[in-house]
């Protein structure tokens, strides 16, 4: 694999991609474990995110996070088919996802979601996210 014309050799574009990838987890860790100082890591301070019912700057999607996130009683967050694509202006990162949640409903009654999706990344860190998918 040739490295791209970006990066001094293949090993630091490696590493490159290894970062990537480790703020994807990250971000997943954090939704799972309602970490919050693993989301607001996952995230650039200017970045965004829109994300179902949820729109506006990352700071205030970790907050509205954080308002629900202790209550899942299961949380599972799965990343894969992680494609990175470096560019003059940083990485464009697409990667799917599988995510299973039981938590209590409105009416307090456990309620199981299975979710599946795609992320979109602009940035190595999230500046932009919005996935895509079932919710």
């Amino acid at each position: 694999m040739a490295h791209a014309a970006y990066f001094k050799s293949a090993i630091d574009e490696l590493m490159a991609r290894e970062a990537i990838r480790d703020c994807l987890y990250t971000y997943a860790r954090g939704i799972d474990r309602a970490d919050e100082v693993s989301l607001r890591a996952a995230y650039w301070p200017d970045g965004t995110d829109d994300h179902g019912p949820y729109s506006g700057s990352a700071s205030g999607f970790v907050d509205w996070a954080m308002k629900t996130l202790p209550y899942i009683e299961r949380g599972i967050h799965q990343i894969h088919n992680v494609l990175i694509e470096f560019k003059e202006t940083g990485a464009a990162v697409e990667s799917y996802f599988s995510a299973f949640q039981r938590q209590p409903g409105a009416d307090r009654t456990l309620q199981e979601f299975d979710m599946k999706g795609r992320y979109h990344r602009t940035r190595w860190r999230m500046a932009y996210f919005e996935p895509e998918g079932r919710f």
